[in-house]
């Protein structure tokens, strides 16, 4: 409920346009509403038509993989497309599902943030933040700018970014450029994730020379927060300022002993697009998927095994005898054969192959080539991936 409300205020501006543009009159003089609805009706329907079309797009004969020819980036670019048509169309709820699915499978896609930029320039969908309607510019005050950072942290991505951008606008006006980033900062020091996420989209949408070094080291420090929106809002910030010294501690993350770590890191350099890190994160691909330990050691595991068989039998009778009567209770015995054996446990095996998909997973987004879902696939994709560093050849040795 707490999501379709916030949805439903991201829109607050289409809506007001759509109430006050004029409604057609018929001869009569009074307002055709049952044509409207059917005009409507007939436009979801057409948007479900298309929306069903998606997923048999197929890819063309002979494209080769990586090319941005593979059916996830035919399929990216017709829900883009889907997404357009549905905002042109007056369907805006629609529109920015199919926005957020497209950023949730690629946070960050440039795309996807340059069309939503357009659309808020255009004044087609712009957020109405808590404290003022969609055109009110007047100033904003510390606690209302707090207020709204919250409530656009808790929208879905397409939504959020929207109202960042509204925010942006508005802050601007009342802070200037430097006080936004100071604020920006606070909000990503703060103790609230949907604040953090607000602060990391705040940043940057701002000038890249706004993000000095305070803000850079706190968005680095960010790519290991707890909370995965926080996560992904600063890898998509450091990435778009495009320096790979930025993301070194993410490569370097790759070395990590935990699985977990190097599941985040992988995962945010895919969201920070940076390809220069391919090497690494097939390095961190490759790497065995299990573990042995303990192979004879002396602290191992120590039991018996018994391999047998029980048979039973009636050994002997316990004679009672009652008034008038005498009864015979039967004694049960127990014959057991078999053998004993001394067992130890050799080793200890840890599978992790669950945090390596999640590797391949961050790998096909950031390269678009079809990586496999088993360390044998993965080692195949390696061997003739276009990523994959060529060999140095060095002069060729000539005899006197």
């Amino acid at each position: 409920m707490l999501r379709r409300s916030l949805l439903g205020l991201t829109l607050l501006a289409g809506g007001a346009a759509a109430a006050a543009a004029p409604t057609p009159q018929g001869e009569s003089g009074s307002a055709e509403r049952p044509t409207a609805k059917s005009d409507q009706s007939v436009t979801v329907a057409e948007f479900q038509a298309r929306l069903s079309a998606l997923p048999r797009i197929q890819l063309p004969l002979g494209a080769p993989i990586g090319s941005g020819h593979d059916r996830a980036s035919r399929l990216n670019e017709a829900r883009l497309e889907l997404a357009k048509w549905a905002v042109e169309n007056g369907l805006h709820h629609r529109g920015l599902e199919q926005f957020d699915l497209l950023l949730g499978e690629q946070p960050g896609m440039p795309t996807v943030l340059a069309e939503l930029s357009r659309l808020h320039d255009e004044g087609v969908l712009r957020m109405a933040l808590p404290h003022s309607g969609p055109e009110d510019d007047g100033d904003l005050s510390p606690q209302e700018f707090e207020r709204a950072a919250l409530h656009i942290g808790l929208l879905p991505a397409a939504g959020r970014e929207l109202g960042a951008l509204r925010l942006r606008e508005e802050a601007r006006i009342a802070f200037d450029d430097d006080g936004l980033g100071e604020r920006a900062l606070e909000l990503l020091t703060g103790t609230n994730i949907a604040k953090r996420t607000a602060g990391c989209d705040l940043l940057r949408l701002g000038a890249p020379e706004q993000r000095g070094r305070a803000a850079r080291a706190l968005l680095i420090h960010a790519l290991a927060d707890h909370a995965a929106e926080v996560r992904t809002a600063s890898a998509v910030c450091l990435g778009a300022d495009d320096d790979p010294a930025l993301l070194a501690p993410l490569v370097r993350a790759l070395s990590s002993e935990s699985d977990a770590v190097q599941a985040q890191a992988a995962e945010a350099l895919a969201t920070a697009r940076a390809v220069d890190a391919v090497p690494a994160l097939a390095s961190a691909l490759l790497t065995s998927t299990a573990t042995a330990t303990g192979v004879g050691a002396r602290g191992s595991g120590r039991g018996y095994v018994f391999f047998g068989r029980q048979s039973a039998y009636v050994q002997d009778f316990d004679v009672e005898v009652a008034t008038s009567s005498a009864i015979a209770d039967p004694v049960i015995g127990v014959l057991t054969s078999g053998v004993v054996l001394d067992a130890n446990v050799l080793s200890v095996t840890v599978e992790r192959i669950q945090y390596r998909r999640r590797i391949a997973r961050a790998v096909a987004r950031l390269t678009g080539e079809q990586v496999g879902s088993t360390p044998e696939a993965w080692a195949t994709w390696w061997e003739t991936s276009a990523h994959r560093p060529k060999p140095e050849s060095g002069p060729v040795p000539t005899s006197d």
